[in-house]
């Protein structure tokens, strides 16, 4: 499955500001644009949905996670719900041996700076039988 970062809620506000930055409409902004800095990572479990495609950088691991409490939105709210995503996987990380329907343990980190604004730094299959929570709703707050 091909991932478009423009149909997620979290893509326009970094792009707003680059923009707005660029064209010198902020105070204070000169046309060198930095990256946002990195934010938090968590800790989540989750079922191995789809693989990306070996070569094709345009596809992402799919993985149904667990509810993630403290996911922080640039608004300020936190918490994500229990849901199937896309994840892209962090150039040092390795697939090897996972596979579709595998229950695995991961860390992602959000990346502000990055379209999409997360990456998976770590994965690692669970043992065969782990029962996941998927019920959590983790409205954001």
């Amino acid at each position: 499955m091909i991932f478009n970062p423009r149909s997620c809620g979290m893509f326009v506000a970094p792009v707003a500001v680059a923009a707005a930055c660029a064209a010198g409409l902020g105070s204070g902004c000169s046309k060198k644009v930095s990256p946002l800095p990195d934010g938090p990572s968590h800790s989540v479990r989750g079922q191995i949905e789809g693989l990306p495609v070996a070569g094709d950088a345009r596809t992402f691991l799919r993985i149904h996670h667990e509810e993630i409490p403290g996911w922080a939105y640039e608004d300020g709210r936190t918490g994500m719900a229990a849901m199937v995503m896309p994840f892209p996987i962090d150039p040092g990380v390795s697939l090897e041996g996972i596979a579709v329907g595998d229950t695995v343990a991961f860390v992602v980190k959000q990346t502000p700076s990055t379209q999409p604004p997360w990456v998976i730094t770590s994965i690692t299959k669970l043992p065969a039988g782990t029962v996941l929570d998927f019920s959590g709703r983790g409205e954001p707050r």
